[in-house]
């Protein structure tokens, strides 16, 4: 069985751009296709169509037999191949599974889907229904991979390996947001689902200019999406970039010190944020930028739901530069006192453009930061303030009391020597 792939499909409605890729999986005739096609080849052709903005894969399986033209295939092993294969050239992609379903019995259409159900985003509207319908409403499954809170998605704002970003406006008002859309990397059971909606919910109620402000939220299958306020000037992270890789004292300083706003009044309320890093504060306005902290609790609870499908150990690779040791040895308790350390990191790379820690070539992230220690700040910033150097050294330290404990103390000695 193999697949072959459809044209990428861009359509164009007045100022607004949906983007999207068709991808068809086809059981192949040797008579009337001589060269088959691997899910590989499909992937590359999902890749082609990521490279080119595309926010979602139709991936549309059909069954090819001689003389009866195009017929539903749901064969799990080819889906999953394919599946598999798209995952991997994008990371982080929607996947929107499409066919029509033929005949009443329905048991291989929902064997498939049941088994990719973590992985697949989406189904068609009318493959549900007929599916709900054949099987008397035993097996539904939400259609999307949200309820549409926005009108269209305009474009991708970044990705990672949870998910992307995408730039959408709110059907209620045309108002610009940032659309997140997570993707479970294991199957989603609704004790869970509930338990991590339940979280980001608490979450939402935080109301601070300093914080990215949660307008909407939601989940179908394996999908969550967070409707965000949108930050037109990006990250820290993209400006460090424009800026040539680091950034004057008074512009640094004046950014952590409305960050550390946002994270006190967090901190009062009992919310520690446990993912703080450059690309995770965001910038508004002209000029005089206004820092907002974002993704609150998002990563976190994601992870401890366990939907991330990684380890404590696995995680904290991927963010080694702004974690703090005891983000991994004490992975299930988190503190104000970590996110002190997080954001202390941040200023440090925002000043130096390097990572307090030194981690050399081909040694493992993990065992770095267990062993501990860092650079102090004026080995890499020589002209830096004794003091402003003192306080970040104390943020920095590997031992929890010995830093400031949460971030309105960080705040207040800042502020002194700032």
């Amino acid at each position: 069985m193999t697949a072959s792939p459809a044209a990428g499909d861009r359509r164009e409605r007045g100022d607004r751009v949906v983007v999207t890729c068709a991808l068809t999986g086809v059981l192949t005739d040797p008579r009337q296709h001589p060269v088959p096609v691997t899910p590989e080849e499909m992937a590359a052709s999902a890749r082609e169509a990521w490279n080119a903005g595309a926010a979602v894969m139709h991936v549309h399986f059909r069954h090819q037999e001689p003389g009866r033209g195009h017929l539903p295939s749901w064969d799990p092993e080819v889906a999953t191949a394919i599946v598999d294969a798209i995952r991997e050239a994008c990371p982080g992609v929607v996947i929107n599974m499409t066919t029509g379903v033929l005949g009443p019995d329905v048991s291989g259409p929902i064997a498939c889907l049941e088994r990719l159900r973590p992985e697949i985003a989406a189904v068609n509207a009318g493959t549900l229904n007929y599916l709900k319908t054949r099987s008397g409403g035993r097996w539904a499954w939400p259609p999307m991979v949200f309820d549409n809170p926005v009108d269209k998605i305009e474009r991708m704002l970044g990705r990672g390996a949870m998910g992307a970003v995408y730039l959408a406006k709110r059907k209620d008002d045309s108002v610009k947001v940032a659309l997140k859309i997570m993707l479970a990397k294991v199957p989603v059971d609704e004790k869970s689902r509930l338990r991590f909606h339940h979280e980001i919910e608490t979450i939402g109620e935080l109301r601070h200019s300093n914080i990215v402000e949660l307008f909407e939220h939601g989940s179908a299958g394996s999908g969550f999406y967070f409707a965000m306020e949108y930050c037109a000037a990006g990250n820290i992270e993209e400006y460090m970039q424009k800026k040539g890789g680091q950034l004057p004292l008074e512009e640094a300083g004046w950014m952590i010190l409305q960050v550390l706003e946002g994270l006190a009044y967090a901190h009062q309320k009992g919310y520690v944020h446990r993912a703080i890093r450059p690309s995770n504060i965001l910038l508004t306005g002209n000029a005089r930028y206004t820092a907002k902290l974002g993704d609150f609790g998002l990563v976190r609870s994601f992870e401890r739901s366990g939907f991330s499908g990684m380890s404590a150990m696995a995680s904290g690779a991927t963010s080694s530069t702004f974690i703090p040791r005891e983000q991994l040895t004490q992975f299930r308790s988190s503190s104000p006192v970590s996110d002190v350390w997080s954001l202390a990191a941040s200023f440090y790379y925002m000043l130096t453009g390097r990572s307090p820690r030194v981690f050399p070539q081909g040694k493992d992230p993990i065992e770095v930061i267990l062993r501990g220690g860092f650079t102090p700040i004026r080995e890499c910033y020589p002209s830096i303030p004794r003091k402003v150097a003192k306080v970040i050294d104390r943020a920095l330290d590997d031992d929890m009391k010995g830093r400031y404990p949460d971030a309105s103390e960080f705040l207040r000695a800042l502020n002194k020597v700032l």
